[in-house]
């Protein structure tokens, strides 16, 4: 009974080790020199700004609310999917296939993305939708 706790606190650290960076989640250049994020992007609620620059680039437009936090909106990008993801005790944005510069004849759909970040500079909510181009 005494290494339960230990176990739960082991437990926890590999949890937080899992969900670090990944190669997959680093910005590549295609043969054309466009930057493409490939294949997912995991944005859990408390990411810091730093790390969501580094994963989606700048955003389109920003709005700095009363209380310190800011609004990110991102409306000229590309993805193939996105979705909620409940699993675990944070809510996190899974983005698929992501492309911060499209061009004409890129697959994909339109990404209409709105990041909300409390004074901390952490992630506090999102919004999203898909929109066929």
């Amino acid at each position: 009974m005494r290494f339960f706790p230990i176990v739960i606190y082991v437990c926890f650290l590999l949890l937080a080790a899992c969900t670090g960076s990944s190669p997959k989640d680093t910005l590549t250049t295609n043969t054309e020199g466009q930057e493409l994020l490939q294949e997912k992007i995991e944005i859990p609620k408390g990411t810091a700004v730093a790390r969501v620059l580094n994963l989606l680039g700048p955003a389109d437009s920003t709005d700095t609310a009363v209380n310190g936090g800011e609004t990110w909106n991102y409306s000229h990008k590309r993805a193939e999917y996105a979705y909620v993801s409940n699993s675990g005790v944070v809510q996190t944005l899974v983005i698929g296939n992501y492309n911060p510069s499209p061009v004409p004849g890129d697959s994909g759909q339109t990404l209409l993305l709105t990041i909300m970040f409390d004074p901390g500079k952490k992630v506090s909510d999102f919004n999203f939708a898909l929109k066929p181009f």
